[in-house]
């Protein structure tokens, strides 16, 4: 007989399996299995969603590839998914996390992502701003932090304890910066 044959949640599964484990050491293993299953999808004639590119980004973001996880965020717009806010809140955790990077970088990359965002409508939630807050943590960059906080309020949304928390550490660390 035929057996059972994968679908896209099966396929989105296993990816996001690969996803949720993958780090720094084993990141290029995982991105590689997940390029294998994305080919199994086109063979089987099941065309990627937001989910299935959203898991490929997280695989790159949280091993630092970063230049993998902008190509599958171009992969996704060329194939005509519209990116959903877990690609976008992944895309800049992981440029936060990207200590590999120079500044100029990240800072272009995110203002691109932030644009892109306001050209297709996408409007940022908190996990959005949180993770903008916690890259001008990482930057160091406490004026930008605040006007990201100013504007979630004003767009009505109510900062968590993690939003609270990062501009705390991030008021923190540039009080320090101004110490030294």
């Amino acid at each position: 007989g035929e057996g059972i044959r994968p679908n896209e949640v099966s396929f989105n599964t296993l990816i996001n399996i690969y996803a949720e484990d993958s780090n720094p050491y084993n990141c290029k293993l995982h991105l590689e299995n997940c390029l294998a299953l994305l080919r199994d999808m086109e063979t089987e004639n099941i065309k990627p969603d937001d989910q299935t590119y959203s898991s490929l980004i997280k695989v790159c973001t949280r091993g630092g590839l970063m230049t993998e996880a902008m190509q599958m965020f171009k992969d996704m717009k060329e194939n005509r998914v519209v990116p959903n806010l877990a690609a976008y809140t992944t895309l800049i955790n992981g440029f936060a996390k990207a200590g590999h990077l120079e500044r100029v970088e990240i800072q272009s990359s995110t203002d691109l992502l932030i644009r892109e965002m306001k050209i297709t409508g996408v409007d940022p939630n908190v996990p959005i701003f949180t993770a903008l807050i916690n890259l001008c943590a990482t930057l160091k960059d406490l004026d930008r932090a605040e006007r990201y906080f100013d504007e979630m309020k004003r767009k009505g949304l109510v900062p968590n304890q993690i939003t609270r928390k990062i501009l705390k550490k991030c008021r923190r660390m540039c009080a320090s910066r101004q110490e030294e």
